[in-house]
């Protein structure tokens, strides 16, 4: 539990600087001493979904499915945390926004999806407030069907992006406009995404379509990203302004934290609030953009920036960028445009947010059946044919008379045992049981009140149970007395 705390600590703490570190580059008109894009993201979102492929890469080719198994019903385990962490800031978003930095708010939808990784790390998450028991469905069955709606959502997703870009392209041809291009390239040269004296090739080509009505970025990756701008007439106030939006859009990398937000849904596909959360980020993300570029802004400036937004509702389709997507959240884009007071930068919500939603984590771990404790812990091999070396109950004398194996034996048949999601280590007990096998495979078990260790040294592995009743450690101090 220690661990744990101190590791949300330092990644609420470590995430804190970093935003503040950003929001004082963003707000520097000069170069800075590393010439890093002005821009940057705060949570580089392509680093869950890579690390969620090396796992699996590394687990299937050793075909350790026990392992993928105890890594899903894990993820299942977060999705409930998250669920609930969702449904708390659904309730709060709107006061948050009031006074705090739209971009804040953004980060906010977006950090509990690190629990992915965090869970997975070797912590101990201390004695667990309740199990939620899950419904007796086969492990297989049930992997099988998270799977296929994760490969539907995902594979979906991803298709319409692709055919959109195709459908966008295909229709679309250089801008030629000297004024256009000049822009263009100054927005990208005060952004920092090129060098003043960079080549033209480095610099992101802006297209020309009739199929839509705002301007957009599509693209995840730099050297496949393509500015386009519908076909209308913009004054050069107006083209400022769009470049800058889309500049931001491009340096905090939106197109990925889209897709992470698509990934994130693929993963938690069954809960509605997922979706809902998707949506709201999205919108969070789009008004930190607006904050931005209205940053010490003048009224005029705001009132000419509304309208052009109220001209150029457009959609958002595949993982782009736009400067105005749909009409749904216009109203209130609109509002926080023309009469927004100055937010603070909340850094202090970011580390409470972190910090309980991390230390929080395992406090409802998620239980499956399995069946008897001798049914888990022998998984199959008849007991008669295992070495049983000996039992000890706390510091006491450890016993091996075949006669205390046997009598515990049928005590441990008579209690279900179901298999817990996660690592909890020692908890606080009124006494603590260890029985040691050998031969095939040296393995012992460890009984607490109401939950089972199996430590299996052949294989490296350690189970994790919860039992269907507390130990009855008078009966037990009965039979090591015999």
């Amino acid at each position: 539990m220690v661990w744990r705390l101190v590791l949300a600590v330092w990644f609420a703490v470590g995430l804190s600087i970093d935003i503040y570190v950003v929001a004082r580059d963003e707000r520097k008109t000069g170069g800075n001493k590393k010439g890093s894009p002005r821009y940057r993201p705060y949570l580089p979102s392509y680093l869950l979904p890579m690390y969620i492929g090396i796992l699996l890469l590394m687990l299937l080719p050793q075909k350790r499915y026990e392992t993928l198994l105890d890594m899903l019903y894990r993820f299942l385990g977060i999705f409930l945390h998250i669920g609930v962490y969702y449904a708390v800031l659904m309730i709060a978003i709107p006061y948050l926004r009031r006074y705090f930095s739209s971009r804040v708010c953004a980060v906010l939808w977006i950090i509990p999806n690190y629990l992915y990784a965090f869970a997975i790390l070797p912590l101990h998450l201390g004695k667990p407030w309740m199990v939620i028991s899950l419904p007796d469905i086969p492990g297989t069955l049930l992997a099988g069907i998270w799977l296929a709606g994760f490969a539907v959502v995902l594979g979906w997703k991803g298709i319409a992006h692709l055919r959109f870009r195709k459908w966008l392209l295909e229709s679309s041809e250089p801008v030629t406009d000297a004024t256009m291009l000049r822009l263009w390239g100054e927005a990208q040269v005060n952004a920092r995404l090129v060098k003043p004296d960079a080549q033209s090739h480095r610099f992101i080509p802006m297209m020309q379509s009739e199929r839509i009505n705002t301007p957009l970025a599509v693209g995840l990756m730099r050297l496949t990203t393509v500015m386009v701008m519908p076909k209308r007439s913009y004054s050069e106030e107006e083209l400022t302004m769009i470049f800058q939006h889309e500049v931001i859009h491009i340096g905090r990398e939106d197109s990925w934290t889209k897709f992470f937000l698509v990934f994130c849904t693929a993963m938690c596909w069954f809960n509605p609030l997922m979706w809902m959360a998707v949506r709201r980020c999205s919108e969070d993300v789009e008004l930190s953009c607006d904050e931005t570029v209205l940053l010490d802004a003048e009224d005029a400036k705001k009132k000419q920036y509304a309208q052009l937004l109220l001209k150029t509702t457009g959609d958002d389709r595949g993982f782009t960028t736009c400067l105005s997507a749909t009409g749904r959240a216009m109203r209130y884009r609109l509002g926080q445009v023309m009469d927004a007071p100055k937010r603070q930068l909340g850094l202090v919500v970011i580390m409470c947010a972190a910090i309980l939603l991390f230390a929080s984590y395992g406090i409802f771990p998620l239980s499956y059946y399995c069946g008897t404790a001798t049914d888990v812990i022998f998984q199959g091999t008849e007991s008669e044919k295992l070495k049983f070396v000996h039992v000890r109950m706390d510091q006491g004398e450890p016993v091996s008379a075949l006669e205390t194996e046997t009598m515990l034996y049928e005590y441990l048949s008579q209690i279900q045992a179901r298999r817990l999601s996660g690592s909890y280590g020692e908890e606080k007990s009124r006494h603590k049981l260890s029985i040691q096998y050998d031969n095939p495979g040296y393995f012992f078990v460890l009984l607490y009140d109401q939950r089972m260790e199996v430590f299996r040294y052949q294989v490296g592995v350690t189970e994790e149970y919860y039992l269907s009743e507390p130990v009855d450690w008078d009966y037990v101090q009965t039979l090591l007395s015999q």
